[in-house]
Formats: C-alpha cells, structure tokens, sequence
C-alpha cells in the first residue's frame, strides 16, 4: 500500500479513478521510452527546420529578392516553433488518456516535466547541428576535431536563437487571445455541470520562459544584443500572464510550489552549462588563463544547486517534528470537521439530492434506518401520488416524494 497526500477535490480526473496504478506504471515507461528515442533523434527534426531553404525554392521565388531572404531567416524558426508548441498539447492528451493520470496537477507536472527536456535539447543541439553541418568532413575525423567544431559554431548559432527571441517577443501577445482554449472549448453548452474553468496553461508558459533564459545565459557573450532582446520578452510576458491570473485563470488546484523546485534547478543547470560552455570556448581559443578563471563557476553553481537541495528542499517538504507533536498534543478531532461526500464523484453528488449515501454506507445504525424507512412508508400512506409530485418540484425531489419525480429530477440532471 502507497500512502501519500490526497489531491483536492477538483483536481482530480474521476474517469480515471479507477486504472490500475501497475496499468499507469507500465504506459508511463512506454511513454518515456518514446520520448526518449524522440529526443536522441531530435537533431535530425532540429537540422531539418534549419535547412528549409529547399521548400523556398519549390516555390519559385528567386534567391536574390528581398522576400526570398526573409523568408529564409523566418522559416526555420517559424517551423521549429511550431512544431515546440504543438509537444505540450500531445504530451497532455497521450497523459490524459493514455496513462490515464488521476489528477490535473500529475498530468501538468508531467507536461512540464518533459517541455523542459526538448526545450534545453533544441538549445543545445543546435550547437552540435551547426558544427556538424558545417564541415561534415572535418568534424567527424576525431572526437577533438568535433568539439573544436562546436566551439566555433557558437557564436554562429547565437544569431539564430536571436532572432528567434525576436519572433517570441512578437508573439508573447498572442497569449492575450487565448486561441487555443476557444479551440478546445468553443462555444459549449453544459446540463448538469458546467465547463472547466480556464486554468493556468503551466505546460506551455513555464518551458517557454525557462529556454528564453536559457538562451540569454548560453549566448550572451557570442551576442551582446541577446540580454536585451529577453528583457523585452520577459517585460511583455510578465504583463501578459500579470492580466490573465488575475481576470481570466482560475486555478483548478494548489500546486504547493512544486513546480519552483523544477525552476530552480533547471535554472541552475543553464547556468552550469553556459559556464561550461564558455570555459569550452575559451580554451579552444586558446584563452586558457580565462578560461581557468571562469571554470570555478562551473563548480560554484552545482555547488550551490547541491547546498539549497540539501538545506531547503527536503526540509520544506516535510513536516517538522516540533508541528507533529503540536499537533498530538492539542488532540484536535479532524474526522468531525470532514465532509463525507467531499470525496465522492460530481455525478453521485448530484444523486445524493435524492438518495440518502450516508444513511446506507455507513452514516447510520440499523435501527436508524428502519426508522428512516418507517417514515418514509408513513409519507407515501400519508400523502396520494397526484399530490406528492404536485407539492415537490422535480428539482427538490426527496424522500417524501414519489419515485416517478426523482427520476423526472434525475432526468433533468442528466440532460437539462
């Protein structure tokens, strides 16, 4: 038996309630195993984008004009981003309905969780594609000859990612629109319980900003120009996601800051390898005194991702001794306080209007029930059929009332 705390209410998917938790173990390795042999060949995706050159010229557009270049430097990212975007919405379907995740928060955790990873392998594979593609030959002669290949073609990769903050920083906007709840949502109408609410798409807003950091802190020294261009993009997704947590999303759960343990260290992390990449860089270039100079970083931030690790996750996610025993001796009674059908499915609590769960699982003694039923034979003596449905509406429908208006009530519950 695996003990843990129970998610609320309204995070929880009652669909899949009931999979097997062995079922879920077993879908989410295979999930993982093809996300893996995506990510290993996830270079040849990466190469592809950045040699569509060719449908330019199926086209027919001549190479010298103007909009021949432009479509030739816009392309490539407007297909790679593309294709990023559309990562989140297949890793959320393939958790809903495939593992069959039995809470929000599991399904966006695993959304985010796996973002994360194609976000920092598009980064950093760029600058193995470029270096490869450059001179094939040479690169692949030696190991040595292939890193020294990666680190000249840095800074020529630096100019894409610039111009690729160039084209978030156009679209940051567009998270204004909501498009993609309109899509998924429409224009829907509801019977017996209304739609979900909008809720925070943590899958696409948080890998999103965390590869625009990622890229400041990598190509910042090849490229001056990248700081500023990601204070813009930050500027304009802070006022963007300012307004729509606070008019438009609702949370759907309380996510207990699990997900500023992913920021943190992944945060640490990009700054590991922009630090190792750089100290790369410069003894390839034959800098070696700084190159020297800048490698204690490396061990600095791991250094410091370890000692917060330590010293503030494990502690912040657990109770303390001292609270437990506060706890023990105060002697509080927590199951009078506890709703019984807090936990019980939207559906059955809409029967509870008219069926009494806690009086027949456990809410009473036997003999409370017969007294229950006695009284609920006196009604049905007392008061004729005709009468009993005309005194109690279908909505109100309850024990003194006739079965043929709790089944009317439940029919209107069911389907308007």
């Amino acid at each position: 038996m695996t003990a843990a705390p129970a998610p609320e209410p309204r995070d929880i998917i009652w669909r899949n309630v009931a999979v097997d938790l062995n079922a879920v173990a077993r879908r989410r390795w295979v999930v993982n195993f093809l996300i893996l042999v995506l990510l290993l060949s996830w270079s040849v995706v990466a190469s592809a984008c950045a040699n569509s050159k060719s449908i330019i010229d199926n086209i027919g557009i001549s190479p010298g004009t103007a909009l021949y270049r432009a479509m030739a430097s816009i392309l490539p990212i407007v297909l790679l981003l593309s294709i990023l975007n559309l990562l989140p919405l297949i890793f959320q379907t393939v958790a809903r309905f495939y593992e069959r995740a039995k809470a929000v928060s599991r399904v966006d955790l695993s959304v985010v969780v796996r973002f994360f990873l194609f976000q920092f392998v598009n980064v950093y594979i760029s600058i193995v594609t470029t270096a490869v593609f450059s001179d094939f030959r040479e690169a692949w002669k030696s190991p040595v000859e292939l890193l020294k290949r990666i680190a000249h073609g840095t800074p020529e990769t630096s100019f894409y990612f610039a111009k690729l903050l160039v084209f978030q920083c156009g679209s940051s906007p567009l998270w204004l629109l909501r498009a993609w709840p309109f899509i998924s949502r429409g224009w829907k109408t509801w019977t017996v319980q209304p739609p979900e609410l909008p809720a925070m798409m943590y899958g696409w807003a948080y890998p999103k900003v965390m590869m625009a950091f990622t890229i400041m802190v990598t190509y910042w020294v090849y490229s001056p120009i990248i700081p500023c261009i990601a204070a813009i993009y930050f500027f304009l997704v802070n006022c963007a996601f300012r307004y729509l947590i606070l008019y438009v999303h609702m949370p759907m759960y309380e996510s207990g800051g699990q997900y500023f343990y992913l920021i943190a260290s992944r945060v640490c992390f990009a700054i590991g390898m922009s630090n190792f990449i750089l100290v790369w860089y410069m003894f390839v270039q034959n800098l070696y005194g700084f190159a020297l100079l800048v490698s204690p970083l490396v061990v600095i931030t791991m250094g410091f991702f370890w000692f917060t690790r330590d010293a503030y996750v494990t502690s912040s996610r657990r109770t303390s001794l001292n609270e437990a025993s506060d706890v023990e001796k105060q002697g509080h009674d927590l199951t009078s306080k506890f709703d019984s059908s807090l936990y019980l499915q939207p559906a059955l609590r809409d029967l509870g209007r008219f069926y009494d769960f806690d009086a027949d699982f456990g809410g009473s003694d036997d003999d409370d029930c017969d007294d229950e039923e006695a009284s609920a034979d006196g009604a049905y003596e007392e008061a004729p059929a005709e009468e009993a449905y005309e005194e109690a509406p279908a909505e109100e429908a309850g024990e003194g009332a006739p079965a043929e208006a709790g089944v009317r009530s439940l029919g209107r519950g069911w389907f308007g």
